[in-house]
């Protein structure tokens, strides 16, 4: 469903450029499938690439090939199918352990990362709540001890109130997605580099 884009004469800057620059915190990116999660997630590793920091992208819903990544991202391929040969590739979203010994190494020597888990949704359906949580809950922490940003790409109604608390715990704040006019929009809840209006979700 498309909704009235705000209207400014002046183009506020977009979310991922905001995004970019946020530090020690792990946020929720919230919004219905196929609304531009991925693309905006992707443009914020973008934008911390350019400004110098250090990027991951952590892939179980898409293999790299299906996606125009940025270059200087280490991505850790999850996705079910052929290996890659621009990511380290584990065998499947349901293998955490295997996910996280590269994740780990990449977070050891990184300053300020950003990391993007696409999707927490993904990643549901093929182990059990308590370990996806554990697993989440180690790698927030990681994130935030590095100065890091951490962003959880969530499927709107795709998950039960009580899972939504239970992950709700892990994350500082939200940012939600929703079609607009001229695109994506994004706005914050509880990230103070995002407004509480809409605001362009692309670079």
């Amino acid at each position: 469903m498309s909704h009235p884009s705000t209207s400014s004469e002046t183009v506020p800057r977009p979310a991922p450029e905001r995004l970019a620059r946020v530090s020690g915190s792990n946020v929720a990116v919230v919004g219905e499938p196929m609304v531009g999660k991925s693309g905006a997630a992707l443009d914020t590793l973008r934008a911390a690439v350019d400004d110098g920091r250090e990027a991951l992208l952590i892939s179980a819903a898409r293999g790299p090939g299906r996606l125009p990544l940025p270059e200087g991202v280490t991505v850790v391929d999850c996705t079910p199918g052929p290996p890659s040969d621009d990511a380290v590739s584990v065998n499947s979203p349901g293998d955490l352990t295997g996910i996280g010994m590269p994740v780990s190494r990449f977070l050891n020597d990184a300053d300020r990362p950003v990391v993007t888990v696409d999707s927490l949704t993904s990643l549901l359906l093929y182990s059990e709540t308590r370990s996806v949580f554990r697993f989440l809950s180690v790698l927030s922490t990681q994130v935030a001890r590095a100065g890091g940003l951490g962003l959880y790409l969530v499927d709107e109604g795709a998950h039960d109130e009580r899972t939504s608390r239970t992950f709700a715990q892990l994350f500082d704040g939200q940012v939600r997605l929703r079609d607009g006019l001229g695109g994506p929009e994004a706005r914050g809840k509880g990230v103070d580099a995002l407004p509480a209006e809409w605001i362009p979700a692309r670079r």
